[in-house]
C-alpha cells in the first residue's frame, strides 16, 4: 500500500522577524526487519503512536532548536520510548553557526552530555519541484554515511524546502538549504510541516551550551567503545 501523507499548514504569513515557530508531524515508513517485528510485538500500535507525536522547531537568523512536544518529554512509557526512537528522535538539537549540538542524547553514559557535530550537509539541489500548501518547494538529496560496528552504510535523505521562507533549518538538525524544509524523508519516517507561526509571541529561551559537557564526535566514539568494553567484563 502506497503511503499517502497530507500535512496542513495553518496560521501562515510571510513576515520573518524575531523567532519563527514550526510544528512538524511525522509518519513511520513501514519496513520489514527483525527489529521492526520485535518493536511491533512490544508495541502493536507503534505506527499510530508515532503519528500522534509532534515536534517543534524554534528558529531565528542565528540559531534553531528542534525538540519533541513537552507532553512527550515527560512520557517515559515503553511504547512512547520506542516511538521516539522509531521517529529518529534522540534528544533536543540546537543548530548554531556551523555546528549541531545534540542535547541529552546519551544519559546512559553521563547526564547532560552534549554531542557536537560539524555540519557537513552536502546537499544536491535538483530542479524537481512541487507545491506544498501553496508554497513552491524544491527537492534536495543528501547522502549520509554512517559507520558502526557492522560496517559503513549510506542513507539517502530527501528534503523539500521553500526558498520563500528564508530560514535554513528543518527537522532532526537538517540544515544549510536556502529555505525552510517543509518535508523531510529518512529511511525510517517522513516529517512534514503542520503549522508555521512567524513573530512567535511566547518567550523562547534557547539552551546554553555547556562547553564542559559537550563531546566532539571522536570523543563520543571513544566513550561509547569504552562503555561497550565495560559491559563485556
Amino acid at each position: 500500500m502506497k503511503l499517502i501523507i497530507v500535512f496542513l499548514l495553518s496560521g501562515f504569513c510571510f513576515s520573518q522577524t524575531g523567532t519563527t515557530f514550526i510544528e512538524y508531524g511525522v509518519k513511520a515508513i513501514p519496513k520489514e526487519s527483525n527489529l521492526e517485528k520485535m518493536s511491533l510485538e512490544v508495541c502493536p500500535n507503534l505506527y499510530d503512536i508515532v503519528e500522534g507525536i509532534t515536534f517543534n522547531l524554534y528558529a531565528n537568523d542565528t540559531i534553531s532548536l528542534f525538540e519533541i512536544e513537552d507532553k512527550f518529554k515527560e512520557d517515559n512509557s515503553t511504547e512512547t520510548g520506542i516511538a521516539k526512537l522509531r521517529s529518529g528522535y534522540n534528544g533536543e538539537i540546537i543548530t548554531k553557526n556551523d555546528s549541531i549540538y545534540n542535547l541529552n542524547f546519551a544519559n546512559y553514559l553521563e547526564r547532560n552530555l552534549i554531542l557536537k557535530k560539524e555540519i557537513k550537509h552536502d546537499w544536491n539541489i535538483t530542479n524537481e519541484s512541487k507545491i506544498i500548501n501553496d508554497l513552491l518547494c524544491y527537492k534536495a538529496i543528501l547522502k549520509k554515511e554512517t559507520v558502526n560496528s557492522k560496517g559503513t552504510f549510506v542513507n539517502t535523505i530527501i528534503a523539500w524546502f521553500s526558498p520563500e521562507i528564508n530560514l535554513p533549518y528543518g527537522p532532526l538538525g537538517f540544515s544549510k538549504l536556502p529555505g525552510l524544509i517543509l518535508e523531510a524523508q529518512t529511511k525510517d519516517c517522513i516529517y512534514g510541516v503542520k503549522k508555521i507561526e512567524f513573530n512567535y509571541k511566547s518567550e523562547i529561551k534557547f539552551p546554553k551550551i555547556d562547553t564542559n559537557k559537550f563531546l566532539e564526535e571522536e570523543e563520543f566514539e571513544k566513550k561509547i567503545n569504552d562503555y561497550r568494553e565495560e559491559l563485556k567484563k
